[in-house]
C-alpha cells in the first residue's frame, strides 16, 4: 500500500468518526434537552389528548370559584423577584424560568418539604418586591390541608413578601391508572375548598385548577404534564400577578 492510498484511507476514517461524533453528539444534547423538562424520564404523548370540556368540572371545583370571588383577591405589587415552592410538577416548569425567578422544588414532597425548605424560602424572600409562590399538596392527599393553612398563615405575618397560594391542578385519571397514580379529582376539589375557605385573607389565591379545566389541559402519565401546559401555568401564574385589579 503506497502513501498516497494509506492517506486517502487515514482520511476516510477521519471523516467517518467525525460524522459519527457528531451525530452522537446531536442524539445526546436533543436527549438532554428532553429529559431536563420531563420528570423522571417519562415519555411525553406525541399526540394531543381531548380538551376537557367545562362539563367535566364538578360541582365543588364550581363551588371553589364562587369561593374565591367571594373571597375577593389581595392587591398586586409590582414583583421584581418571583420564588416558586413546589413538587414535581414545579420541577416540571422551571425550564421557563427568568433570571429573576428562584424554583425550590423537589418531586414526590410535600407539607414536610416546606418546613424542612423555610430557611432556603425566608432568604430567598429577603429581596425586595418578592412574590412567594406555594404550588404543594398533591403528595399530600388532603391530609396536611391545616398544617399548610397554619403555617402559611404564620409566614405571612412573618415573611417580608407577598404570599400566593396555587391551588392543586387537575389529574387525567384515566391516564394516571395506568402508569401507578391514585390522585382523584374529588380529592384535588376537596383539598382546594379547604385551602380557599381557610386560608388566611393575605395570601392570594391563584385557581390554575380552574384554567387548566377551562383551555384543556395534557399530561405525560396523567400526573405530570407536557411542557405546553407548564408553559400555560407559568404564563397564567406571572399574568395573574401583573393584574393589579
Amino acid at each position: 500500500m503506497n502513501k498516497r492510498t494509506v492517506l486517502v484511507t487515514i482520511l476516510c476514517l477521519i471523516t467517518i468518526a467525525l460524522v459519527i461524533g457528531g451525530i452522537y453528539y446531536i442524539q445526546s444534547k436533543e436527549s438532554k434537552d428532553v429529559s431536563s423538562y420531563y420528570i423522571n424520564g417519562v415519555k411525553p404523548l406525541t399526540s394531543k389528548s381531548e380538551n376537557f370540556e367545562n362539563d367535566k368540572v364538578s360541582k365543588a371545583n364550581k363551588r371553589n370559584q364562587a369561593a374565591i370571588k367571594k373571597r375577593g383577591t389581595i392587591k398586586h405589587g409590582i414583583y421584581e423577584n418571583f420564588v416558586f415552592v413546589g413538587d414535581s410538577r414545579y420541577r416540571g416548569m422551571d425550564f421557563m424560568a427568568k433570571p429573576n425567578d428562584t424554583f425550590i422544588c423537589e418531586s414526590g414532597r410535600g407539607f414536610d418539604y416546606l418546613s424542612e425548605q423555610m430557611t432556603n424560602i425566608q432568604y430567598a424572600c429577603s429581596h425586595p418586591n418578592t412574590a412567594l409562590i406555594i404550588g404543594l399538596g398533591v403528595n399530600d392527599k388532603g391530609g396536611n390541608a391545616q398544617n399548610y393553612i397554619d403555617t402559611l398563615g404564620n409566614m405571612a405575618e412573618t415573611l417580608d413578601c407577598t404570599i400566593y397560594y396555587m391551588l392543586v391542578n387537575p389529574v387525567d385519571e384515566d391516564v394516571e391508572a395506568k402508569y401507578g397514580y391514585d390522585v382523584t379529582n374529588a380529592s384535588i376539589d376537596s383539598f382546594n375548598e379547604t385551602m380557599i375557605n381557610n386560608l388566611d385573607r393575605k395570601i392570594g389565591i391563584i385557581d390554575t385548577n380552574s384554567y387548566l379545566w377551562d383551555i384543556g389541559f395534557q399530561t405525560q402519565d396523567g400526573l405530570h404534564y407536557t411542557n405546553e401546559t407548564y408553559e400555560a401555568i407559568y404564563n397564567y401564574i406571572k399574568d395573574s400577578l401583573s393584574n393589579k385589579s
